[in-house]
């Protein structure tokens, strides 16, 4: 099927057109899929496609499957037919096409052999968010760096490489902070889709020698024995469940990336991340609900005792953040708040609501993860350290909880 970008252009797969009568088809099969291709044999194709765009012809651009080297090729042809800048053309191509799958190593290759490979200018140092924790939410902007822009990229532009490398171009930005993750994400679709939504941001990173930061999680070592265990930076990887396993595995494709493309990236595995909105985490909100409400709050305990978790403020995580946004230190960093055990957190709720819930302690099977973690190195490289004891954080959690309602 030819999907046509103007009236005269489109692209295809190869087989679908090559016998088809009045088309001048541009083979561009021999050209690689990836990193690797000559600027001479780029700017022979793109020619081909532009002379006979400029005789009056129906050209259509082809490779095996129609995606990213002839429609890479297609905006190099318009972009020296229409005489517009490869950018401006490569946009009117997805447009038009609906492709989101172009390699950006090809389209790398096109743009350099029209001389178009230094990005343009803008303002200084723009820090791009993929997150909806930024979304409209001034505590976490004003912990970023004051003298860069703040461009918010949807989740859209997660599957889509080549727009979210336009905007990084058209934004002139050199930080790249990834925070966003599918909902739920404790399901193998969950999994598969944050992969490929950090495989996009790895290939616009390498691109565009961005700065990554990006949020692991505590649960990369929630598998460890049933014991205590204070979790450094060098501890060993042993995730339990999908959230612990999507997050190790995200790690690694990170690695991979340092070591092959000189990627630089500063990875954050903060602890249970808790405070206002009132949302996060859901166990939190439940109880805070019943609490209010004068209903149960039923906790757990396992095998080796109550359960306990690493809790962390929202403030003191936000000042993690920009702090690495702003040093760039390009190193892995656990951030720990500190230990607690649920039914005490569950009780400090009910107290602080003046509340007359009784707190129950379920008897669940197995161990739980008793997981600390260290955050020495933090403290070190970047002078942070957490700064809300959990009795101020919940007492926020109960305040804004208490907040009337308004309209949007």
């Amino acid at each position: 099927m030819i999907r046509w970008i103007t009236e005269r252009l489109g692209t295809a797969p190869y087989e679908e057109v090559r016998a088809l009568p009045g088309l001048t088809v541009v083979d561009v099969r021999a050209l690689l899929d990836r990193e690797g291709n000559s600027a001479a044999a780029v700017v022979e194709k793109i020619e081909a496609a532009a002379r006979a765009l400029a005789a009056g012809e129906k050209t259509v651009v082809a490779c095996e499957f129609g995606v990213s080297r002839s429609n890479a090729v297609a905006a190099g042809a318009l972009a020296r037919h229409a005489k517009l800048g490869f950018d401006a053309a490569l946009a009117r191509v997805l447009d038009a096409t609906g492709e989101h799958q172009l390699r950006l190593e090809v389209v790398a290759a096109v743009r350099a052999a029209l001389g178009e490979d230094a990005p343009p200018l803008a303002g200084p140092g723009a820090v791009i968010v993929t997150t909806p924790l930024a979304h409209s939410d001034p505590a976490f902007d004003a912990v970023l760096p004051r003298d860069r822009a703040l461009v918010h990229a949807g989740r859209e532009l997660l599957g889509d490489a080549v727009r979210l490398d336009l905007l990084a171009r058209a934004s002139g930005a050199e930080v790249l902070l990834h925070l966003n993750a599918p909902r739920p994400d404790t399901t193998n679709a969950a999994l598969g889709a944050a992969l490929a939504e950090l495989k996009t941001v790895l290939d616009v990173c390498r691109a565009r020698e961005l700065f990554l930061v990006w949020c692991s999680s505590w649960e990369v070592y929630a598998g460890h024995a049933a014991g205590p265990l204070l979790a450094a930076e060098s501890t060993p990887h042993v995730p339990r469940g999908t959230l612990g396993l999507t997050k190790s595995l995200g790690e690694a494709m990170i690695a991979r990336y340092r070591e092959r493309h000189g990627l630089r990236a500063a990875i954050l595995r903060p602890g249970v991340v808790y405070g206002p909105p009132v949302g996060r985490p859901a166990f939190l909100a439940g109880w805070l609900e019943a609490a209010r409400a004068g209903h149960e709050l039923v906790a757990h305990a396992f095998r080796n005792g109550d359960a306990r978790l690493d809790m962390l403020y929202i403030d003191d995580f936000r000042a993690a953040l920009g702090t690495v946004v702003e040093r760039r230190v390009a190193q892995d960093f656990n951030l720990g708040g500190g230990l607690a055990a649920t039914p005490a957190v569950a009780a400090e709720l009910v107290r602080l609501c003046g509340s007359r819930s009784p707190v129950r302690t379920v008897q669940m099977e197995g161990d739980s993860p008793q997981v600390t973690l260290d955050s020495r190195r933090a403290a070190e490289q970047l002078g942070w350290r957490p700064a809300t004891p959990l009795a101020v954080g919940l007492a926020a959690c109960v305040a804004a909880a208490e907040e009337p309602a308004t309209d949007a």
